[in-house]
């Protein structure tokens, strides 16, 4: 994670330095944003494969939904929180700045519920369908080019408000703000927690939709 700030922020910050309101400003969007997007995308990822990767135990044993989905979520929580750990040492020595304890756990908490919902969402359509877990990875690259990581929002001028479009703008908005310890937009907050509660709902209907189908699709 280290490396890839570094050598990211180095590259487009000296490419883009002229256009950029804050060199400092940059670099802590852009390590936090991909603190957050490494997470999102690995456990999206991850969990379009998990039934594929538990078949052959599926086929011989009863194993619960839930634990599938845990060890998914499981496995990727630790490098969150390692990477956060690097994360809150880059702002604290190299950019001087106090991340939200507050702000930050909740932005967590929404984070890590909406993640386990598209962990959901993608373990069902992934159980169904076995080419979702290529159509996810793709999607999640689209997905990180038109989200505001790389970039900061206002170079898209007046077509910033296009970013109202994009769920994942919201927590990442969020995610960003807790973590460099400024005010967390109260928009983007509400509608962070919209997205987790619908999004949450979403996977249950579908979870309780494909259950008994399960033995069919494996």
């Amino acid at each position: 994670m280290l490396i890839t700030v570094g050598s990211v922020g180095l590259l487009f910050g000296t490419i883009l330095r002229r256009q950029l309101n804050g060199f400092e400003e940059y670099v802590n969007a852009l390590a936090s944003g991909l603190v957050m997007w490494t997470f999102l995308s690995a456990v999206a990822s991850d969990s379009s494969i998990a039934f594929a990767r538990w078949m052959p135990i599926l086929r011989h044993s009863t194993i619960s939904f839930s634990v599938i989905a845990l060890s998914v979520l499981l496995r990727h929580l630790p490098v969150l929180a390692l990477n956060i750990v690097v994360l809150f040492a880059l702002q604290f020595v190299v950019l001087g700045l106090t991340p939200s304890p507050l702000g930050m756990l909740a932005a967590l908490a929404l984070l890590i519920v909406n993640v386990s919902w598209i962990c959901v969402l993608s373990m069902v359509l992934g159980a169904r369908f076995r080419d979702v877990g290529q159509l996810v990875t793709s999607a999640m690259q689209i997905s990180f080019l038109l989200t505001p990581v790389l970039w900061p929002p206002y170079f898209l001028g007046r077509y910033e408000f296009l970013l109202l479009f994009n769920p994942f703008y919201y927590q990442l908005s969020v995610f960003n703000a807790a973590a460099a310890g400024v005010e967390v937009p109260v928009f983007h907050l509400v509608t962070t927690a919209g997205l987790a509660a619908g999004g949450s709902a979403l996977a249950f209907v579908l979870y309780r939709w494909s259950r008994d189908r399960w033995p069919y699709w494996i």
